[in-house]
């Protein structure tokens, strides 16, 4: 029964590691590709825009299209006029971008095909083309969202709700803290203690270490443990 329990432990510190290392690893991922655009959009309100014109920025951009591949796509801004009736707001000339996302990594085009960039520059052009059909012609009008503390940044669309950053930040944090927990429990059913367990979770494991002599004294806990140390021979 002993083994049994020791076996469960160490499974379950194991998997603890796991849950840390990999929330370590999405945690920013997340922050900066969801939570991050989530927080620049969450105070936009919502208008209607219409479209005055739309002109060249007089350079493709790059897009990734896979493993090795480079591509681009022309680069087209679309100017819009606004309307917030509900607050009396009225703003002309403004820079629209396709939404939240585009508008904190890339902002320079209206349309962006980060995600369904083609090899083929032609496929790329003929997919922004489309997008000015469906959003960027003159005198087009449609819902869009505008940044109240600066009139001039307008998105077409949100494309992530506010929850989706409240998820971003909660679930990585909840895993992590649950990960921590099982690496705590592994080390309680062992009774030892190691730095890197106390590194990856310093509130779950409270170390001190003290060194006398040739010895070290680890405490986690209630638990201690006392380690011999090397030391090298003196010149």
């Amino acid at each position: 029964l002993r083994h049994s329990a020791m076996v469960q432990g160490k499974d379950v510190g194991n998997w603890g590691c796991c849950l840390v290392v990999s929330m370590i690893i999405t945690a920013p991922i997340v922050g900066v590709f969801v939570v991050k655009p989530v927080l620049r959009a969450a105070n936009f309100r919502e208008a209607i825009c219409t479209n005055q014109r739309f002109e060249y920025a007089g350079k493709d951009e790059k897009c990734s299209c896979g493993e090795d591949c480079t591509s681009s796509y022309p680069c087209y801004r679309v100017f819009v006029d606004y309307v917030d009736q509900v607050r009396d707001v009225t703003h002309q000339n403004a820079y629209v971008v396709e939404h939240e996302q585009a508008l904190v990594h890339q902002g320079k085009c209206t349309f962006t095909l980060d995600s369904t960039c083609s090899k083929p520059e032609f496929q790329n052009s003929e997919k922004v083309v489309n997008r000015l059909k469906e959003n960027g012609y003159p005198f087009q009008t449609y819902n869009c969202y505008y940044d109240p503390d600066d009139l001039d940044v307008v998105i077409i669309k949100k494309k992530f709700a506010l929850a989706s950053g409240i998820n971003g930040l909660f679930w990585p944090l909840l895993l992590f803290t649950i990960g921590c927990v099982m690496i705590a429990y592994r080390m309680r059913e062992d009774g030892s203690c190691t730095r890197l367990s106390c590194i990856a979770c310093p509130t779950s494991c409270p170390c001190t270490s003290s060194n006398r002599q040739r010895t070290e004294t680890m405490t986690c806990g209630t638990t201690s443990q006392t380690v011999d140390i090397p030391r090298s021979e003196e010149r």
